[in-house]
């Protein structure tokens, strides 16, 4: 689920591209109440789900852009089991009384009762992906300063036990999940990029990262948080989209994946900087296993070089003395 991800087939690309059939646009207009119509479609740019910007007219003529989200890859089910409308769902719920600039849930068809596959309809947030070749301090700053909202999040404890994790449904009887964070991919059934000139520094990283991770404490964390996965507005960060991971987990798990993302865009001195923006703003100290363990888990999703990933790893065994 990285931002660094091999490019998706063309076939499954104009798959996800394609037009909604009539049934799930029928459906999000229906949101909208009686005599609501789409009157317009276009498609997001995304390689693992469906999603398209729809303009509903309600039967006042009021115009009102949503997104729609639909789980339409051909074995997502099979790839990504967890990765579920109603985690997702369940998700959006969680952060709706809260400060973090998620996008509201409007509807969800989690078992595709009437779309053709699980589907959800968001509000459409303002602003567009950051641009990575503009100021990185002033990125930096916003991809730090929206951490701390997200990891303060509280999440109800399942009644009766001590472990945080099961939500109380705001919509009905029954409850929801917030899964325990999990690798994406296990460290010992890794080999080193072949295009890689240093095996030994993924051995190694490989060998580290399969070990016991430093004592850390568990919060809210998006799983997933990389520039990508925000929204910006005249350089500042308006949204941060894709809750589809959302779990209970270390904070060094959001930091790293970032870490990994910036490097990989911007080289180290930037993951670097956007490390030193967010132990400003909480004084937080993040362990270096954590890089060797978030540039691993991410490891066969690797273009043909990753150069300021290697250098992200290097500086982290050197300070795990490795």
């Amino acid at each position: 689920m990285a931002a660094i991800q091999p490019p998706e087939t063309d076939q499954v690309g104009q798959l996800l591209r394609r037009r909604p059939p009539a049934a799930a646009l029928g459906w999000a207009a229906a949101a909208f109440g009686p005599g609501s119509r789409v009157v317009s479609v276009r498609p997001l740019s995304s390689a693992w789900l469906a999603n398209h910007v729809v303009e509903v007219a309600d039967a006042a003529g009021a115009v009102h852009p949503v997104v729609l989200r639909r789980w339409a890859r051909p074995g997502w089910d099979e790839e990504d089991p967890d990765f579920t409308a109603a985690r997702e769902a369940a998700i959006l719920d969680l952060l709706a009384p809260t400060p973090v600039p998620a996008p509201a849930l409007l509807a969800a068809d989690p078992g595709a009762t009437v779309c053709d596959v699980p589907a959800l309809l968001l509000a459409l947030l303002p602003g567009g992906p950051p641009d990575l070749r503009g100021d990185p301090g002033r990125l930096v700053e916003g991809l730090a300063a929206a951490l701390p909202p997200i990891h303060a999040v509280a999440v109800p404890r399942a009644e009766g036990t001590g472990t945080p994790g099961t939500l109380g449904s705001a919509n009905g009887p029954g409850s929801r999940v917030v899964p325990d964070h999990h690798r994406f991919y296990d460290p010992a059934r890794l080999d080193p990029p072949a295009w890689s000139t240093r095996p030994g520094l993924w051995r190694r990283a490989f060998e580290v990262a399969a070990g016991p991770p430093p004592d850390d404490h568990a919060c809210f964390i998006h799983r997933d948080y990389h520039p990508a996965n925000t929204l910006w507005t005249g350089g500042r960060l308006t949204g941060v989209v894709d809750w589809i991971g959302g779990s209970w987990g270390p904070p060094s798990v959001d930091l790293g994946h970032m870490r990994v993302n910036l490097a990989a865009d911007l080289g180290l001195e930037v993951a670097d900087r956007f490390l030193a923006a967010h132990r400003t703003l909480t004084g937080f100290e993040h362990h270096p296993w954590w890089d060797v363990a978030s540039a691993v888990d991410v490891t066969p999703e690797a273009p043909g070089s990753w150069d300021g990933v290697e250098d992200l790893i290097a500086a982290a065994l050197a300070r795990l003395g490795g």
